[in-house]
């Protein structure tokens, strides 16, 4: 075979073979060159992103990746349902913070206003006419409540208990006479009840002017229940403690010294002139004495008192004496002028007794 036949052979057989590679060439070229389709929002979309986020604005890039717009769809996607949550309504008129969204929302938030519900009771006030008064006096109570059905005007007791109380109008005014025994501040609360049975509670104060003085220097720093009482006494010292008569009281205090449980007690003066003073068939030893009258009937009667105390180391001595206490709700200390001039402190529950200089810092 000539070259130029040569030649024509090959031609003939490359050529079908070059022409459907160029066709692929060209096929591919148009599909890398040609637009994507243009992108066109479902009926009733915004083009927001799937899932909601903080930004207002987002990117065109998560926009596109986000909506679903393909030619295949016949009903638009639903958004998604955003629930806010609210703090509880208050009874002030200044709207708080902006609520936090439960969720990531796009947008403005909603305005939350801060108003009590219909029915809910309100105090609209509470007041006394008075801040500082004195034992006798009158105080005023005013006040004035909304939605409420039930209105209840209480006098609290010094331990802090409902004491007393009143039922009273939807608004009004209440007199309160200052008992001539209250001491330090007396308390009152008045409480509001609606139709659904919610309740709102306010409570006043009032101080209470002390009236009284103590009767030794530095006292404790409260007044004390009533002024001092003075009284013909007695005192008589024991081998393990001490005894003293307040005639104004027609009580025996009995202070024990042997660091038994009950530190002191207290007992009715119960011996009446014409009994027996002692008792005979008890021989002290010697130096000491048996008690008498209505030291020795304690002495004698009262269980633990004989064994606890021992004998008397001196006889009876009469003195003049003062005693006041405390004016604490509970827990009071009761003070007592001692023969010699110091002072008896008794301390509250019988835990303790002790004997001080009142004058000592003075």
């Amino acid at each position: 075979m000539g070259n130029g036949s040569m030649k024509n052979w090959v031609q003939r057989l490359l050529l079908p073979g070059i022409i459907a590679a160029l066709l692929v060439s060209c096929n591919f070229l148009e599909e890398r060159t040609s637009k994507p389709p243009a992108v066109t929002p479902l009926a009733g979309s915004t083009m927001t992103p799937a899932v909601p986020t903080k930004t207002a604005n987002p990117p065109a890039t998560a926009v596109l990746q986000a909506a679903t717009a393909t030619t295949e769809a016949t009903e638009p996607a639903l958004l998604p349902t955003v629930t806010f949550a609210f703090p509880p309504a208050t009874t002030t008129s200044e709207p708080g913070p902006p609520p936090t969204p439960e969720g990531n929302a796009t947008g403005p938030l909603p305005t939350a206003t801060m108003s009590a519900s219909a029915g809910d009771p309100l105090i609209n006030f509470f007041r006394a006419n008075v801040e500082e008064t004195d034992p006798g006096n009158s105080i005023t109570l005013e006040w004035s409540t909304t939605n409420a059905m039930t209105v209840t005007l209480w006098h609290l007791v010094p331990t802090g208990q409902f004491g007393d109380f009143w039922t009273v109008s939807e608004s009004g005014s209440f007199d309160y006479p200052v008992g001539m025994r209250e001491r330090n501040q007396t308390t009152f609360a008045l409480s509001a009840i609606d139709e659904q049975g919610s309740n709102e509670m306010v409570t006043v104060a009032v101080t209470i002017r002390c009236p009284d003085e103590w009767f030794f220097s530095n006292p404790p720093d409260i007044c004390p229940a009533t002024a001092a009482l003075y009284s013909a006494a007695a005192e008589q010292q024991f081998e393990r403690g001490t005894m003293i008569w307040i005639a104004g009281e027609d009580r025996i205090y009995v202070l024990f010294g042997d660091g038994q449980q009950y530190a002191w007690q207290a007992y009715s003066d119960e011996w009446s002139q014409g009994e027996p003073e002692n008792d005979p068939n008890l021989a002290p030893p010697s130096g000491l004495y048996q008690p008498v009258r209505g030291f020795g009937q304690v002495w004698r009667e009262q269980p633990e008192v004989m064994d606890r105390l021992g004998w008397a180391v001196s006889e009876e001595n009469a003195y003049d004496a003062a005693i006041q206490r405390t004016s604490f709700a509970k827990y009071n200390e009761t003070y007592i002028g001692a023969l010699d001039g110091a002072l008896w402190r008794l301390m509250a529950e019988r835990s303790d007794w002790l004997k001080i200089n009142p004058r000592a810092n003075s």
